[in-house]
């Protein structure tokens, strides 16, 4: 037997013959996606008597903003009740046809709410929640400039330059593609100017501080006109800042009509502050001379540095949780994000990166959850007990330890495919970027696709992060600290970060102070980190729920750098499945009983049944109950296993 009541400002009202269909009202309990399972009510309540005079008059006082509650209770002894199910009445569903009042029940409060809000956007004050200072010790970049020739006489052919000197003359050239993400190292000219005096010849480059540069030229040049007597040449020369000559290399002859001179220059040269590179041409006449510059393939200056180390404000992935939570109205709920295979990162604003005061994070339940599945294959479950939602691995909602519950009394039975968990390929990693920066090619943290090999369907599954993980994203946006009043397009951006304890706050972590993931076939190995969110540990991390219907997968294509092996395991290899690594199958049963198996409730164990001479394990997907009745009428059960 059971009792209902009716709560309307706390007056609590027995409604049990007012109710009148409480022999037909189902109550399910239903597995959310893979994840935590979650109560719902089936049909609609139907009020009748004085139950639809009290909550007609609460609706016409109150409209939309009517609040009430339905209580069931079930009969322990003959004279007790015990609270089974309590649920809010949604008066968005109102109905009333002058006799009967139609409304359906919010299942589960606290999921309820969730679900309602999930997909609001919230800018989250990162002052609002505590902080992690993180010291950011910055990565190693490629530094570059430039030049084309600049022809001093008409061009007429693609390619070849045409050029004029005499006396000491600056080879002609112009500087055309700037790229020093880490400024202040050099300063760049154009040259192409007579000089009486060798001693006024302008440098290409001059170093504002001490540094080792890489110098490349690379072109070809033929002298048309030559003096006599006397051989002219190309010199690069190297003086101090007080134009005293550190060295002075004639790299060209040029004394020999139609004789094709190649320069091939690429070395290293140190230059202490105040240094300065010069290209010039000695004529050795002052006679106007002619060449062709061709075969012009490469004239560039480089340096690899870093910028200095900057702390910024990070946030613990259960802090940000919990702030959402009480975002969408759950303020006595917390956040917890449990241990799993990959660590949990930190999280970052784009504006806390770029230093800017009053930095927010910009971002939405469902953008939270879209990253925890995809970077670290978790779900989530409400924990009412202890007024928590908690974040764990997909694989930790299944209890495969406890022995199976039997189910009896089975009067039939039907064996499906899910389709929907059956993909011909998956996409995993993250939003590509557009850098304007050269050291963007480097990054890996974009999206990697791989085939599953099946080719009944053409259904793709996407893990793709909302949050993001690439290091050059991050150390682009720290070089746009002293720029607070420019807007760009990543500032409401959020970035994950792998970072380890360092005095007294966290540092990402490298291979150069640890060396959990080591990685090669990035640029600068020593200053590289989120080696742990890359697109295939991603994929590792959902190996048990891609498995459901894949064997194996085999890379197909990259967005970003594809050379990169990480613990000596290439992001290009292909990934088997064995059986033991399935999360389950992708078939699932429905069994229909006759009321006398017992309700297991919000159970996350592992049921069994028999049928037809084979034995079915697997996971409750659904089970619907007939309050009312008392009796189990429908199981829906992921399968694990078939004998």
């Amino acid at each position: 037997m059971i009792k209902i009541s009716l709560i309307i400002d706390s007056k609590e009202t027995d409604i049990t013959n007012d109710l009148k269909n409480w022999d037909d009202i189902e109550l399910s309990f239903t597995r959310k996606d893979f994840g935590g399972i979650y109560r719902k009510f089936a049909k609609k309540f139907e009020f009748v008597k004085g139950a639809y005079d009290l909550l007609t008059d609460l609706y016409l006082s109150k409209y939309i903003e009517s609040s009430a509650k339905i209580v069931i209770y079930r009969q322990i002894n003959d004279l007790t009740y015990k609270e089974a199910y309590r649920c809010s009445l949604d008066f968005m569903s109102y109905s009333d046809d002058g006799h009967t009042l139609t409304l359906s029940a919010i299942d589960d409060d606290t999921y309820s709410i969730i679900n309602s809000q999930k997909s609001q956007t919230f800018d989250i004050a990162v002052s609002d929640m505590p902080q992690v200072k993180m010291t950011y010790e910055r990565m190693y970049l490629n530094n570059r400039v430039s030049w084309s020739v600049n022809p001093t006489d008409e061009q007429t052919e693609t390619g070849v330059y045409p050029i004029e000197y005499f006396g000491n003359h600056e080879f002609p050239m112009v500087y055309n593609d700037v790229n020093f993400p880490i400024p202040g190292r050099l300063v760049q000219y154009d040259i192409g100017t007579y000089h009486e005096a060798s001693e006024s010849i302008l440098p290409f480059v001059e170093s504002l501080t001490n540094i080792t540069v890489r110098l490349v030229l690379n072109f070809d040049i033929t002298p048309l006109s030559a003096p006599d007597a006397v051989s002219p040449g190309l010199y690069l020369w190297l003086t101090d800042k007080d134009n005293v000559t550190i060295s002075k290399e004639n790299i060209a002859g040029l004394g020999f009509i139609g004789e094709k001179q190649e320069v091939r220059i690429d070395k290293d040269i140190e230059l202490k502050q105040g240094y300065r590179l010069k290209l010039f041409i000695d004529a050795a006449t002052l006679d106007t001379m002619k060449a062709e510059v061709s075969n012009v393939k490469d004239i560039s200056v480089t340096y690899i540095d870093k910028g200095e180390p900057v702390t910024i404000d990070a946030i613990r992935a259960s802090d940000l949780l919990t702030s959402l939570l009480k975002k969408i109205g759950l303020k006595d709920y917390t956040g917890e994000i449990k241990t799993g295979n990959i660590p949990i990162p930190y999280i970052m604003a784009a504006e806390s990166i770029r230093g800017i005061k009053d930095a927010k994070i910009h971002t939405s339940f469902s953008k939270f959850t879209e990253f925890a599945k995809a970077v670290l294959g978790y779900d989530w479950e409400i924990d009412d007990v202890n007024r928590k939602v908690i974040f764990k691995p997909l694989g930790d909602f299944y209890d495969s330890v406890t022995d199976p519950l039997p189910l009896t009394e089975i009067n039939s039975m039907t064996h499906t495919i899910d389709s929907s968990v059956v993909y011909s390929g998956v996409e995993v990693g993250y939003d590509k970027q557009e850098y304007d920066e050269i050291n963007g090619r480097d990054e890996f943290h974009f999206t990697n696709s791989f085939s599953t090999g099946i080719k009944a369907t053409d259904n793709v599954l996407k893990l793709i992060s909302p949050y993001r993980a690439d290091p050059y994203g991050i150390e682009f946006l720290v070089t746009e600290r002293n720029e607070e009043t420019k807007d760009t397009d990543s500032d409401n951006d959020v970035f994950i970060v792998d970072a380890i304890m360092s005095q007294g706050g966290v540092t990402p972590r490298t291979i150069s102070i640890d060396q959990t993931y080591p990685i090669t076939g990035v640029l600068f190995p020593d200053t590289m980190f989120n080696a742990a969110y890359s697109p295939r540990n991603m994929l590792m991390a959902n190996k048990g729920y891609v498995g459901m219907s894949a064997s194996g997968l085999m890379f197909t294509s990259s967005e970003g750098n594809a050379d990169v092996s990480i613990k000596g395991i290439s992001e290009r290899g292909g990934i088997s499945i064995e059986d033991s690594d399935r999360l389950l199958r992708s078939d699932k049963i429905k069994v229909s009983t006759i009321g006398l198996s017992p309700f297991p409730g919000n159970y996350k164990g592992r049921v069994s049944c028999s049928f037809s001479g084979k034995t079915y394990v697997g996971y409750v997907s659904d089970i619907t109950e007939r309050i009312g009745k008392g009796q189990t009428v429908d199981y829906e059960l992921l399968l694990k296993n078939i004998t």
